[in-house]
């Protein structure tokens, strides 16, 4: 009998408990896969941050044929074709290929490339530490580190 009530209450504990699923969830905000859109995200160029502008030739169905580099401050000529080298063997910005290309197949898409530098990556810490701070319902588990 004794054994019998202790797998009652038992029973009991876990029916009124759960596997732990009436514990409070983690609240996390709405945000489209694969968004890298952060609250406390900095987007303008500061102080330290390397940038450049990438001018991409590409086909029709979005293959690329060629990389140019517009307004920068990377200096080296090595970086800056590891920048393009980046850009054409990647896929990201495909999107920006639309069915209106002209009839000769090519088309230039232009995307901003920005490396932070440490003033940058300091002020987006903070700013990070300060969005949970006004923000309490929001966990830090939503978002990856780094970000």
């Amino acid at each position: 009998m004794r054994s019998y009530s202790l797998l009652c209450i038992v029973t009991l504990i876990f029916l009124a408990f759960g596997n732990g699923s009436s514990v409070a969830k983690v609240s996390c905000p709405e945000r489209p896969l694969g968004a890298l859109s952060y609250p406390w995200l900095i987007e303008e160029v500061m102080e330290g941050d390397r940038y450049a502008e990438i001018y991409l030739d590409v086909t029709k169905s979005g293959e690329p044929l060629a990389c140019r580099i517009g307004k920068t401050n990377i200096r080296s000529e090595s970086n800056k074709f590891s920048v393009c080298l980046a850009f054409m063997s990647t896929g990201g910005w495909r999107e920006g290929v639309s069915q209106s290309t002209p009839d000769s197949g090519r088309t230039t898409i232009k995307r901003e490339y920005v490396a932070y530098g440490g003033k940058h990556q300091k002020a987006e810490r903070e700013a990070r530490k300060l969005y949970f701070q006004q923000h309490p319902e929001v966990s830090p588990k939503c978002f990856p580190d780094g970000y």
